[in-house]
């Protein structure tokens, strides 16, 4: 499912089936037909061409702020659960920005910044890094007293050394099952924005652009509704099933 997704926003980025920008008002609200296959808009554009085209914003910007969400939230969770007296202090400071809604905060950052992509990527990464932190703050309470740190400690290993070589390794598998949490979190938090017309440009296609242009419509056609709604949760369930997948394969503790 998710290379299908991948397939389908390369298609749309090199040669989508119809212009998803053009209008042609005499083909408005049309049902899905050979020509059209999810049919058109309100402005008559092609549904199926906008939902190709819309795939990749949707999967650029929810990737870029998932890699950035865990290279911020894996060092300070790191720090939270390795680093003594000061770990402690950070993990409270943790507490208090979790306390807030992601989604309150990205819309904070996103209204105060501005709408570029590259101010969203980092809004919506910032937003999600405390999630990744506190995973990677769990692993290090969790190991920091096994046997092999132990003997490491005995033979002199620095704790630096300890945390990067023995520690963070074990807790890898961990970790990557997270980020495919935070991913689908991340397309989620992306459409909304989208949808609440934060998006970088409402001449860009997107998933959430499409269904805030659907609302006054959906009831006289409702597949301009479904069209971006199914893609949302076919991409969303796809990377979670991705992430179960992950962590059976890596997890040696489950038994088939």
């Amino acid at each position: 499912m998710v290379i299908l997704v991948l397939f389908g926003s390369l298609w749309g980025y090199f040669a989508p089936p119809h212009d998803p920008v053009a209008q042609d008002f005499s083909k408005r609200l049309m049902p899905p037909d050979l020509i059209n296959l999810f049919g058109t808009d309100r402005f008559g554009r092609d549904i199926f061409s906008r939902l190709l085209v819309g795939a990749r914003p949707t999967i650029l910007v929810s990737t870029a702020s998932t890699l950035l969400a865990c290279t911020i939230g894996i060092p300070y969770g790191v720090l939270c659960g390795g680093a003594g007296r000061l770990g402690k202090i950070l993990s409270r400071i943790l507490d208090g920005i979790q306390a807030f809604p992601t989604l309150l905060l990205t819309l904070l950052f996103v209204t105060v910044s501005g709408s570029r992509y590259e101010i969203i990527v980092v809004s919506i990464g910032l937003s999600f890094s405390p999630l990744v932190a506190r995973v990677a703050e769990g692993i290090v309470t969790s190991e920091i007293g096994r046997d092999y740190v132990l003997a490491a400690r005995a033979i002199g290993v620095s704790p630096f050394a300890i945390l990067v070589r023995h520690i963070l390794p074990n807790g890898a598998s961990v970790l990557l099952v997270q980020a495919t949490s935070v991913l689908a979190l991340t397309i989620l938090s992306e459409a909304a924005l989208s949808y609440l017309g934060l998006g970088p440009s409402t001449l860009v296609p997107t998933w959430g652009r499409m269904l805030f242009d659907a609302r006054e419509t959906m009831e006289l056609a409702p597949h301009t509704v479904l069209a971006p709604l199914i893609a949302i949760s076919t991409l969303v369930i796809s990377v979670n099933l991705l992430g179960d997948g992950l962590r059976d394969v890596l997890d040696p503790t489950l038994v088939d």
